[in-house]
């Protein structure tokens, strides 16, 4: 630019040297101090890696809750050292074999025998191709107790609700509710959700008309990690918008642990006479799914 063309002479002429003197020359100068390693981006210490990841945190529970009870039945009935039980693959076969037997004939739920086995599974995965003689015990309980699908709550009973949720003032609530049945979510995915999970449709400056609700921790993130609902309800992303307008990102849309969230559709189910527990064939929070 200023007609001083040497600076770019040095540069046509440096591109004469072949790669691998030029290699060695900088390699020379690094052990001269004349340059400085590039120090690359910054790694700072990640910590523990986290082995309950792509499991839901009530999953995570339930397993922790079901591997204790299969060593306290190792310890406490079957009088078994678990570290010698769990040292060799066979073995760990069959004790979850005989605690499966245990379990269905104290009349103990299912759940807590499939967790256990899920549990050793993620613990031991070097045994999972070892379990059949549990898996067997699963299966033949199944056909002994077949599983009953949920009870099917119609939209009109869903309406009904967030109605009077409405009317008790329990908006965040009926928020959550509302995407839990438009975007078919679990009720572990639905309490946790953000601001920042929720993408209306001015969040894209008007690119679509419907709301996009992002999963982070979604049940099956065994076979999809990233997962999303959407809703086109107009009317019902009116509402939600209305709610959560200008809500800092990290504000939850319904405030409460799951228990609390449990709670209130009891009480709200019970306002419209109509059962909410599992024993009763009821409608849980399960049915939003």
């Amino acid at each position: 630019m200023l007609g001083l063309p040497e600076r770019f002479e040095k540069v046509v002429a440096s591109a004469r040297i072949a790669r691998n003197p030029a290699r060695w020359l900088r390699f020379l100068l690094l052990l001269a101090g004349d340059i400085e390693r590039n120090p690359g981006p910054d790694r700072a210490r990640r910590g523990a890696l986290d082995l309950e990841a792509g499991f839901a945190p009530s999953t995570s529970r339930k397993m922790r809750k079901s591997l204790l009870a299969f060593l306290a039945w190792l310890r406490d009935e079957a009088e078994l050292d678990a570290a010698a039980v769990l040292a060799a693959a066979d073995t760990t076969g069959l004790a979850l074999r005989a605690f499966g037997l245990h379990l269905y004939e104290a009349g103990l739920p299912r759940y807590i025998f499939v967790y256990a086995i899920t549990a050793i599974q993620d613990k031991f995965p070097q045994r999972r191709n070892f379990l059949t003689a549990a898996w067997q015990i699963d299966k033949k309980w199944q056909r002994a107790e077949p599983g009953a699908c949920r009870a099917v709550l119609p939209a009109a009973a869903v309406r009904a609700a967030i109605g009077v949720a409405l009317l008790w003032g329990w908006f965040r609530w009926a928020a959550a509710v509302i995407v839990g049945f438009l975007a078919m979510l679990h009720p572990g995915e639905l309490v946790g959700l953000t601001r920042k999970d929720l993408m209306f449709p001015a969040d894209t400056l008007g690119h679509t008309s419907s709301l996009f609700v992002h999963l982070r921790n979604p049940k099956t993130s065994r076979f999809a990690r990233r997962q999303h609902g959407r809703i086109d309800d107009s009317a019902a992303i009116d509402f939600l918008f209305s709610l959560t307008r200008g809500a800092p990102s990290d504000a939850r849309l319904c405030p409460g642990s799951t228990h609390s969230f449990r709670k209130q559709w009891n009480a709200i189910l019970d306002r419209l006479g109509l059962p909410s527990k599992a024993a009763e064939h009821g409608a849980t929070p399960g049915v939003l799914r």
